[in-house]
């Protein structure tokens, strides 16, 4: 019977052949290998996030020390805490946004020209919900 410590090595997987989310939330990925074996791996949900930030992570050669799987949130979804921002454009000349999270991983999100009217809206919106109320608490 493998201990926790057993480490498994998966083949390189050739296609990902499907993803879905179980009741509990979790995600399942179905890939299949260069000998045309078909794989499933099913990723808690408490993971997901810190499990993305991971990959990206390695993708630009900034991968965080250690994946952020605290025990005590089983149940909950790892938030991904936005850093910064900063606005950006692609090497097309796209306008974008360059978000950057814990552990200083940044993520590039490309938006259409005309989505940059609605997202001031966007922000005017959240800028208002979280503005002190008069007589209430300061933020």
């Amino acid at each position: 019977m493998p201990t926790e410590s057993t480490e498994f090595t998966a083949p390189v997987f050739r296609d990902v052949t499907a993803v879905d989310r179980t009741m509990a939330g979790n995600v399942v990925l179905q890939f299949r290998s260069h000998d045309e074996k078909n794989f499933r791996i099913e990723i808690a949900k408490r993971i997901i996030g810190a499990t993305v930030m991971m990959i990206l992570g390695a993708l630009k050669g900034t991968r965080p020390a250690t994946l952020d799987t605290d025990r005590r949130q089983s149940d909950e979804i790892k938030s991904l805490r936005l850093t910064g921002l900063r606005p950006m454009v692609t090497p097309a000349g796209a306008p974008g946004l360059a978000l950057v999270l814990q552990n200083h991983l940044e993520v590039s999100l490309e938006l259409k020209r005309e989505a940059i009217p609605a997202l001031k809206d966007v922000l005017d919106q959240l800028d208002t919900l979280t503005a002190p109320r008069k007589g209430g608490p300061e933020h």
